[in-house]
């Protein structure tokens, strides 16, 4: 069963290309541009994995990778920053450097699926 996906990002025309490309394998998608929207949508829809830009419009992204680390959804960053710049308590998570391919924001979308199966 095809996972559903929390996308954070704030550049639209990358956040409707990661749509396209993970609604195209049969996967559910809910983007949000910011950090309170994002955590917003976790309190309210069935997530079940993310993938964060790490710099969004109202913030870095690591109070919604607590959020999620607290009930155990897995997660991913993908930005441009370095993974330096990740906390070391969420290093743990896959970190997808843009500009990226499709097959690897395919293989983190895998990932995090198996992760998602593992826990359920």
């Amino acid at each position: 069963m095809a996972s559903r996906f929390l996308i954070v990002e704030d550049e639209p025309r990358l956040a409707r290309a990661i749509v396209a490309i993970l609604r195209a394998e049969g996967r559910g998608v809910c983007v949000c541009q910011g950090v309170a929207e994002a955590l917003s949508v976790i309190e309210r829809e069935p997530i079940e994995a993310a993938i964060m830009d790490i710099n969004v419009q109202d913030g870095l992204v690591f109070p919604v990778a607590d959020r999620l680390a607290s009930r155990n959804i897995p997660y991913a960053f993908c930005s441009s920053m370095h993974v330096e710049s990740v906390p070391t308590h969420h290093r743990q998570a896959p970190f997808l450097q843009k500009p990226f391919e499709l097959d690897d924001l395919l293989g983190l979308a895998d990932t995090l699926e198996a992760r998602v199966a593992q826990s359920g």
